[in-house]
């Protein structure tokens, strides 16, 4: 069994909002999102269990509900499962941790781009 990734994804853009990589059996807390049973994350439900969590992460402000890079509203916003390569977390960890690192570089640029535009 693989790894999996859902992925939010913006609009027609595709700019990655955010990623949460689980494995098909696991079970998961649903407190956030006001339920009090766990849930044992699948192919058919993990990307709604991630749709809960990013709604329950923009209503605590923990996330803006919309793209940084173009502005479209969390509404648009797309929720793709699929399967990567990697047959545990900890075989993906040193990949996911590389793009978590780029991601953050990029978004760092982007917004001193911004802000050298606006003075």
């Amino acid at each position: 069994m693989k790894l999996r990734l859902v992925q939010v994804l913006c609009g027609a853009a595709r700019h990655s909002i955010l990623a949460l990589p689980y494995m098909p059996g696991l079970t998961a807390a649903q407190s956030h999102v006001g339920a009090g049973d766990d849930i044992t994350l699948d192919e058919g439900n993990a990307a709604e269990y991630v749709r809960g969590m990013v709604d329950g992460l923009i209503e605590m402000k923990g996330i803006n509900p919309w793209c940084e890079l173009c502005g479209s509203r969390h509404e648009q916003w797309k929720f793709e499962d699929a399967a990567t390569k990697f047959d545990s977390l900890e075989e993906a960890l040193p990949f996911l941790r590389l793009e978590e690192a780029k991601q953050l570089v990029t978004a760092k640029m982007l917004k001193e781009a911004q802000q050298a535009a606006r003075n």
